[in-house]
C-alpha cells in the first residue's frame, strides 16, 4: 500500500518566494534613503493590509500622524475612510492602503515631482506583488500619476478607468478633504467605494469594459 506523501513542515520554495519578496519590499521602504525626505521622517510607511487584497487604496504621502505611527492613514481621515468603507460593504481588514510617497514631507506639504518619481518604484513593486483588480486613488495628484496624465478630481471622480494589466482605477476625493469640510468630498468618497465594491463583485463593468464599449461606440458612429 502506497502511503500518501507527507506534507513537509517547510513550504516549497514557490510558496515561500512571495512572502520573501513582500518582506524584502517592506525592508527596502523602511530603510530607503533615495531622497531627502528620509532625513526628516520619524519612520517610513510601507503600507498596510493584506498583500493578496484585490482592492488597493492609494493616497499621496504620510502626514504627521501617519509619520508618528507608521500607518497609511490615521486620525480623522482614517475614521472617515473606515466609515465610508463600511457603508460600502467593504471590510477594511481586507483592503491594502498605501501611498505614492512613503516618507512625510516637512510641514505636510505636497511632495515634489522629483520626490514622487524617486519613490515610484516602491508602489510599482507593491502593485506587481499584489496584482489587484481595483485601485481607488485619493486626490488629483495620486490619480494623475497612476493614469499618466494631468487631471482635476472634480471632473474625474467616480470614473472607471483602465490602467496597467486591466486594473480598474477609480479616482475619488481624499478623506482629508472630507475632514476639511469640502462639500462633495464625503458623499463622493462613499459613492466611489460603493462602485469599487460593485466592480469587484461583478455588478459593475470594469474600466477595461467601459473603454471597450466607448471604442465600439466610436467605430459605430464613424
Amino acid at each position: 500500500m502506497t502511503r500518501p506523501a507527507s506534507r513537509s513542515a517547510t513550504p516549497p520554495a514557490t510558496e515561500q518566494r512571495p512572502v520573501r519578496h513582500v518582506r524584502e519590499h517592506e525592508r527596502r521602504v523602511a530603510s530607503c534613503t533615495a531622497c531627502q525626505l528620509h532625513a526628516s521622517r520619524t519612520r517610513a510607511v510601507p503600507g498596510e493590509g493584506p498583500m493578496d487584497a484585490k482592492l488597493v487604496l492609494v493616497g499621496l504621502a504620510p502626514r504627521r500622524q501617519e509619520d508618528l505611527k507608521g500607518v497609511a492613514f490615521a486620525g480623522g481621515a482614517r475614521n472617515v475612510l473606515d466609515n465610508a468603507m463600511l457603508a460600502a460593504g467593504i471590510d477594511p481588514a481586507g483592503v491594502r492602503i498605501t501611498s505614492l510617497v512613503r516618507c512625510r514631507p516637512p510641514e505636510d506639504r505636497s511632495p515634489t515631482r522629483d520626490e514622487v518619481a524617486t519613490c515610484a518604484p516602491h508602489l510599482t513593486t507593491e502593485l506587481d506583488l499584489m496584482e489587484p483588480e481595483v485601485i481607488v486613488s485619493f486626490g488629483a495628484f495620486a490619480t494623475a500619476v497612476l493614469c499618466g496624465r494631468p487631471v482635476t478630481i472634480e471632473q474625474i471622480a467616480g470614473y472607471r478607468l483602465a490602467i496597467r494589466r486591466g486594473v480598474t482605477l477609480i479616482p475619488t476625493y481624499h478623506p482629508v478633504d472630507a475632514v476639511r469640510g469640502v462639500p462633495q468630498a464625503a458623499a463622493a468618497l462613499r459613492r466611489d467605494l460603493v462602485a469599487a465594491k460593485a466592480v469587484l463583485d461583478g455588478r459593475l463593468r470594469t474600466g477595461a469594459e467601459v473603454l471597450e464599449e466607448l471604442r465600439s461606440d466610436e467605430v459605430v458612429g464613424s
